[in-house]
């Protein structure tokens, strides 16, 4: 039988190995959870697997989190209070809010609560999570919430860089005061703005009409803005990273999915690579990755990068192969 483990949190994520996961079937459920919840030296390893719940329903979730803290697959997890009663008086999350009766946010809670008071206060700081298509304040909120809480336990310190990353950024920053919420909520805390990362998942429902959000961002970043986007032909993405070269918009770093890198075997598709590295270099990048599954243009992909004076190295792992370009 397995020892008794120390599982911090396990996310379930909605993409698992590029499908899309019916979350909504606790078959699926149990088939990640077992994937998730591997025994390693009897031990269970703890995973910090990225949480998006486009699908997941209340009672889903219920379960989810009922299961890790029973037990699964003949594993012996520890002896926990069941998460609900950790949402406690002096929650972070507003009372009579929808998120308040949540059991993601209620278990997201407990997770950064129990990372802060075990000092590993980087990780905490990170632990910020969205839901898509699902509420419009929720990535707010969730970003709210764990400032909070990093706030009411003193657990974000000016050396360790918060990052707040979102799956709806369009959401997120169409909302004329969340610059200025984000810094009310930093202030008073042992944590200089100036280290904010603020990561940008490209969600395709961007629009110029960003262009004011762009210019209230910038007072919350100086280190710098990751941009994500979803492939590198998607002229919407290169509009927005155009928009903050002009604006001046720290951006550290550049990264778009390459599903669609198949079509770097067709040099007229170079000309966004010259878009990106113009733009980038522009918004002051250093850091330019491309990240999906190639098969087989990686020589290609080299070629260009030469061409384009990109220090670099290629993933060897067949089923997801990362670039990484370095602007020099």
């Amino acid at each position: 039988m397995a020892s008794e483990v120390d599982l911090q949190t396990v996310y379930i994520e909605t993409l698992l190995k590029g499908k899309e996961m019916p979350l909504r079937d606790s078959d699926s459920f149990r088939h990640v959870l077992a994937q998730c919840i591997a025994p390693v030296h009897e031990r269970v390893e703890p995973y910090l697997i990225r949480h998006a719940v486009a699908n997941l329903t209340e009672e889903a979730a219920g379960d989810m989190v009922d299961e890790l803290l029973s037990g699964h697959s003949g594993h012996v997890l520890p002896s926990v209070q069941p998460y609900r009663s950790l949402f406690s008086s002096d929650s972070i999350l507003r009372e009579g809010s929808p998120q308040a009766t949540d059991p993601l946010f209620i278990g997201f809670e407990a997770t950064a609560r129990g990372l802060l008071q075990d000092g590993r206060v980087a990780e905490a700081g990170k632990l910020f999570w969205t839901n898509r298509r699902r509420h419009d304040e929720l990535d707010l909120a969730v970003t709210e919430g764990a400032i909070r809480l990093g706030k009411a336990l003193n657990g974000l310190r000016a050396d360790n860089p918060l990052s707040v990353s979102t799956n709806a950024t369009s959401a997120l920053l169409n909302r004329n005061d969340f610059a200025s919420k984000i810094l009310r909520l930093l202030e008073g805390l042992d944590f200089d703005p100036n280290h904010l990362v603020v990561e940008i998942l490209e969600d395709n429902d961007f629009t110029v009409n960003a262009q004011e959000q762009f210019s209230q961002l910038k007072i919350l970043v100086q280190e710098g803005v990751r941009l994500s986007m979803d492939d590198l032909g998607r002229k919407k993405s290169l509009q927005n990273l155009k928009i903050m070269s002009e604006q001046t918009i720290p951006v550290a770093e550049v990264k778009f999915d390459g599903e669609d890198t198949a079509q770097m075997k067709d040099r007229s598709h170079w000309s966004h690579i010259d878009e990106l590295l113009h733009y980038s270099q522009k918004a002051g990048a250093t850091t330019v990755v491309w990240e999906g599954y190639w098969k087989g243009v990686e020589s290609s992909m080299l070629e260009a990068v030469r061409e384009y004076h990109l220090e670099s190295s290629v993933g060897q792992q067949w089923d997801s192969p990362l670039f990484e370009g370095t602007i020099v």
